[in-house]
């Protein structure tokens, strides 16, 4: 039973981090800029696996640039 509560927490952790995620595209450019986001980085970070919480995938981006093929300007976290 251990196992299934792990996975179930994961499992719920990963779906608020996707709402709160999908929430950011609220924001304007100016706002995603403070936080060192552009807006195309808010739909890589949601297409990851669906148990994966896609806010790693945004701290990866901002702390380590832009994914292959992506050409955007970030801060560090």
């Amino acid at each position: 039973m251990p196992i299934f509560s792990r996975m179930t927490s994961i499992l719920v952790y990963a779906v608020q981090g996707r709402v709160d995620v999908a929430r950011l595209k609220e924001l304007n450019d100016a706002q995603l800029r403070d936080v060192g986001l552009a807006r195309r980085d808010i739909a890589p970070s949601l297409r990851s696996a669906y148990f994966r919480d896609p806010s790693s995938v945004l701290r990866w981006l901002c702390c380590q640039g832009p994914m292959p093929g992506q050409q955007t300007l970030h801060g560090c976290c």
